[in-house]
This record gives C-alpha cells, sequence and structure tokens, in this order.
C-alpha cells in the first residue's frame, strides 16, 4: 500500500543551514539506487537529518537515503486510507514538525514527491525563501485553461479571470519559516473546507495554488524540476530532465478509495 514519507536533511552540526523533505505517496517498492548521485549533489556538503514515515521504522523508503546519511532519525506519523487524504495531510504533517523541530534545525526546506528519481544535476540554486514550480503539464497553456478550484465555495478558489501560473504539489519549499506558513495557510483552508463538505477538485495542490497566488513565490522552477516522462515524453524546449517521475499505475494506486473515479486530467500539448 502506498504511505506518506517526509525526509529532511541538512549539515550536521548544532544548526543546518539547510535541509531536504520528500512527502507524500510511495509505492511497496522502494525508489532504485540510482537516485544517489543527484542526490549527492543536492546535499553537497550535507547528510539527509530524519525521514518521517508512518509506522514502519526504518523500513521501506528509508533504506533509499540511509547511504547518504550520517544520522537518520525516523518519525512516526499517521498513515491514510484514501490516496486524497494522505496527499493532503502532508501539509499538517510538515506544518507540525516545522514547528516542532524544524525551525530549530534548518533554514530551508525542500518538499518533494517520493516516488521521483533524480536524472540530472538539483543543487543549491532552487534554494529562495518562497519556490514553486511549474506543472508539467500546464506549463504552456493560458490562464483559462489551469485546473484551478473554481468553485466559490472552496478556500482555494481562483476566479477565471486571475492566476499566473499553475505550480504542481510534487516540488515546492524555501526558508523554514516561509515553508510553514504555506504548510500550515493549506491545512487551515483544507480544515474549513472540510468543515463545509467540501473538497478542492486537486486537493492540497490546488490550496497550494491559491496561496501561490497571493503569496507570490520568489523563485519558480521550469517542469524540468518534476517530470513525467511516461505521459509526456520528452519535448525538445526541455535540455534536461533533472528530477522525473518513477513509471507507476496511477489508477492502482488510487484504489484505496473505490468512490473516487478521478484521473489526472489529460495534459495539454507539451511540445511532442
Amino acid at each position: 500500500m502506498a504511505e506518506p514519507l517526509l525526509a529532511l536533511g541538512g549539515e550536521c552540526g548544532p544548526r543546518d543551514p539547510s535541509g531536504a523533505a520528500a512527502a507524500g505517496k510511495v509505492d511497496d517498492e522502494p525508489p532504485e539506487p540510482g537516485l544517489s548521485p543527484p542526490l549527492r549533489s543536492l546535499l553537497a556538503g550535507r547528510a539527509l537529518e530524519k525521514a518521517l514515515s508512518p509506522g514502519q521504522g526504518a523500513q521501506g523508503p528509508a533504506w533509499a537515503w540511509r547511504s547518504l546519511c550520517r544520522r537518520l532519525q525516523v518519525l512516526q506519523v499517521r498513515a491514510y486510507a484514501r490516496w486524497q487524504d494522505v496527499s493532503m495531510r502532508r501539509m499538517q504533517m510538515i506544518a507540525d514538525f516545522a514547528e516542532r523541530r524544524f525551525l530549530g534545525e534548518v533554514d530551508y526546506l525542500v518538499c518533494v514527491d517520493v516516488d521521483m528519481r533524480f536524472r540530472d544535476h538539483v543543487g543549491v540554486e532552487i534554494l529562495s525563501p518562497l519556490f514553486g514550480t511549474l506543472h508539467p503539464g500546464y506549463y504552456r497553456s493560458p490562464r483559462e485553461a489551469f485546473p484551478y478550484e473554481r468553485r466559490p465555495q472552496s478556500q482555494a478558489y481562483i476566479p477565471r479571470d486571475e492566476g499566473d501560473f499553475y505550480y504542481l504539489g510534487g516540488f515546492f519549499g524555501g526558508s523554514t519559516r516561509e515553508v510553514q506558513r504555506l504548510t500550515r495557510a493549506c491545512h487551515q483552508a483544507m480544515t474549513a473546507d472540510r468543515a463545509k463538505g467540501v473538497e478542492a477538485v486537486w486537493h492540497d495542490e490546488s490550496h497550494l495554488n491559491w496561496y501561490l497566488l497571493h503569496h507570490k513565490p520568489t523563485r519558480v522552477l521550469s517542469p524540468e524540476y518534476l517530470w513525467d516522462e511516461q505521459l509526456l515524453g520528452w519535448p525538445p524546449v526541455l535540455k534536461k530532465l533533472r528530477f522525473v517521475a518513477v513509471p507507476k499505475n496511477h489508477q492502482e494506486i488510487r484504489k484505496s478509495d473505490p468512490e473516487s473515479s478521478e484521473a489526472q486530467p489529460p495534459a495539454p500539448d507539451t511540445g511532442r
């Protein structure tokens, strides 16, 4: 069964200058060791410090990080049956642990999906007070085509005549304080929606887009920082694919919610 995982990286010392976090769902099969060299470039001079996983101890995904770590501490977080809840609750997980621990331990948090593979260099060039990543399916689309939440009753509502970009939920970050503010605001908005019986169309990603519309990121990463070659191929406009999705069966993963018929909307023309 897919489970959430959050990992934090930083230099070993009294206070770590930067961190890398992975949050989201993973399959039972752990990531391949092939992610290690680019991850070493991301964590150059740093070590992965902590991993959050739902009751698995150091089993499962944590092994992939172990060879890079001088210290590894596993923190328990709750698992959820519905994939939507796994996705949405990661905002709460990140906010809670940022407030309890991370604000005093690292200066930056980078939050990424874990069912991914590093293919090329990803380094400190991504670091900024607040950054988001363009969704690979919508980076060439007009604003009107963005799959924002369009229902006014949702806290994630964005009118059709508003919006800058469509950001994906699988790669965002910034200073630990800014990430804490973002994730706490998104969690509070989702809690307000839940009280009204509303669930945003793309869950935490919808709320992330609302937040980044009203709190402009200081850096915007291109889709090369999160790409799905299985769905989108490799368009010539992208010279590098730095961080790519591991091939997987989305429908199989989402069987945890038999009532859900949702699937990722067809991607617009990506230049293939």
